[in-house]
């Protein structure tokens, strides 16, 4: 794997902590793919706010869940 960091106070930022960001970034883009892929978080539609709150908890609860009880 390669990683970059760029900058005028690159110097100021280890590798270790360029990882960090890096893998919790990936983490991030993960459920996002995820969700506008299989829970239509892009699609989902509703003029009622709370409705539309509660969808984005559900999508973001999904991810744990499918962790926590998938089968392999």
């Amino acid at each position: 794997m390669w990683l970059s960091v760029f900058g005028l106070r690159r110097n100021e930022i280890s590798l270790f902590d360029a990882y960090q960001s890096y893998n919790s970034r990936y983490d991030i883009e993960h459920f996002f793919r995820f969700s506008k892929q299989n829970l239509l978080l892009e699609a989902y539609q509703t003029p009622d706010v709370e409705h539309e709150e509660l969808w984005w908890q559900f999508c973001m609860l999904t991810p744990i869940m499918d962790k926590k009880y998938m089968v392999y």
